[in-house]
């Protein structure tokens, strides 16, 4: 009853403007209020439900929600703090994967310069033998008769094949290594790029005596990840 026909300002001097509004407004105009608030001046949170008794009056009832709201705030922190955590370690995890992968390819490479090397070392080996040969030929006096000329001829063209096979092998396999480190996107044939595959990978089909057939017309050009597609078909090999 001591509180009667006081102005909240009177009762309550360090009230926060907000709250002073809402009881005006119910108050005025009849019209009850629900609704959370804090109360900066003591630091609680109250759930209120403001009612009008009579015209020019209103009445309050009010809920300490404090702990309540804490343990929300709690909650939304720690929800925060998780995803933040998930997140690092989800950009480890694919970071790890990608090094791992690397790693892996990198492996795969340096077998494949191994296999990669004896097999460019044999067309060179040939080539040079027959350089070797042509070389003997031509140190004496150079007859001019046909049979001369055949051996020539053909001491040129074993050169010339074995040299465009060792540079075909090198070739497929710079192509095979930079598709295969690279995760860019480019034009390429789909049936070059399987024979480029398929001829990096040749020592060791050799040793398992696979042969790998391809009939793929030559106007399919693809346009992604090479590297990927690469590394699916020596998978699959």
């Amino acid at each position: 009853a001591a509180i009667l026909g006081h102005t909240v300002r009177q009762l309550m001097p360090n009230t926060e403007q907000y709250w002073v509004n809402n009881y005006a407004h119910v108050a005025e105009t009849g019209e009850p209020m629900a609704y959370m608030n804090l109360a900066k001046e003591i630091g609680r949170w109250f759930d209120t439900y403001t009612f009008r008794p009579r015209p020019g009056q209103f009445a309050v009832v009010f809920n300490d929600v404090t702990d309540r709201v804490k343990a929300e705030d709690a909650l939304r922190d720690l929800n925060a703090e998780l995803e933040r955590r998930i997140s690092e370690r989800t950009s480890e995890l694919e970071r790890s994967t990608r090094q791992l992968m690397q790693s892996e390819k990198l492996a795969g490479l340096g077998t494949l310069v191994a296999g990669v090397a004896h097999e460019v070392n044999t067309p060179l080996g040939v080539a040079l033998t027959a350089v070797s040969f042509l070389e003997e030929m031509i140190k004496g006096p150079v007859p001019h008769d046909d049979a001369f000329m055949r051996k020539l001829s053909d001491g040129l063209d074993i050169t010339m094949r074995n040299i465009s096979r060792a540079a075909d092998i090198i070739r497929a396999f710079k192509q095979f290594s930079v598709d295969q480190s690279s995760d860019q996107n480019r034009v390429f044939c789909l049936n070059e790029l399987c024979g480029d595959v398929v001829t990096s990978l040749s020592p060791r089909l050799r040793r398992c005596s696979i042969h790998v057939h391809r009939d793929i017309p030559d106007n399919i050009n693809l346009s992604g990840p090479a590297g990927d597609l690469s590394q699916v078909l020596t998978n699959l090999i």
